[in-house]
């Protein structure tokens, strides 16, 4: 989902059926068919984020065939399924994790203008601390996040960012995703900032520890952005991140 909010999310679609597979879950698939004209990413992203909103609250991890209503009327749907269809070419909608990942390949800056070379790598570190958090409250207010990320322009680098579960989508997650440039120009992109969510997810669920987690990248031992998920946010946290 990360990856596929990376791209500006007012273009639409390519097909009216457009079908997307998970590497990591074989078998799994989700396929997003328009009725009118293919779909905004936007409406998609909203579309996945009320769905799986709607299979956590009633703990139904089904196969399902959901209608997308904008504004009452019917333009589309998204069905889930648990085994691959013949017919269909899927894409991949997965967000690859990585331990150390190339850094101009995230970044919004000209190879000239980076001062990081071809071999240099983002690195992670991961801290837990504070307050425990439920699982769902993680994953779904980091979607939440996801989908509040995906409003930005793909050439637009951060110096903060605050995300959380939105109201629109009805239900409350306590979870906020919480993240600061450090470096000088900032380089946290928008590819690097939904690269840093899924990271700090993919690590509390590899740990199966589910407490407030800080996250530092850096390359060649140079700090570039911090930051992680907390459960609650107060004035203190956007002072300084670090703080959490």
């Amino acid at each position: 989902m990360a990856g596929f909010a990376v791209s500006d999310w007012t273009t639409r679609l390519d097909h009216f059926r457009s079908p997307f597979a998970f590497p990591e879950y074989p078998g799994l698939s989700i396929i997003v068919i328009a009725k009118y004209q293919p779909l905004e990413r936007r409406v998609v992203l909203w579309g996945l984020a009320s769905l799986m909103n709607h299979m956590v609250r009633r703990d139904q991890f089904v196969a399902s065939h959901s209608r997308l209503n904008l504004r009452g009327l019917e333009i589309g749907a998204i069905e889930i399924n648990f085994q691959a269809t013949a017919q269909d070419q899927f894409d991949d909608l997965s967000s690859s994790t990585f331990s150390r990942f190339p850094i101009n390949e995230g970044t919004n800056t000209t190879a000239a203008a980076t001062p990081f070379g071809a071999d240099d790598f983002v690195d992670w570190e991961f801290e837990f601390h504070g307050t425990t958090l439920h699982p769902t409250d993680m994953f779904l207010g980091t979607i939440g996040s996801i989908v509040q990320a995906a409003e930005y322009q793909p050439g637009e680098n951060f110096r903060y960012f605050l995300g959380h579960w939105q109201q629109r989508f009805v239900a409350n997650y306590r979870c906020f995703q919480i993240w600061m440039s450090i470096s000088n120009p900032s380089i946290l992109s928008k590819k690097w900032l939904l690269q840093s969510m899924v990271q700090s997810v993919h690590y509390a669920m590899q740990m199966r520890d589910y407490r407030e987690l800080k996250v530092l990248a850096k390359t060649n031992g140079q700090p570039l952005w911090q930051g992680g998920f907390a459960r609650t946010f107060g004035p203190e946290l956007s002072a300084n991140v670090s703080s959490f």
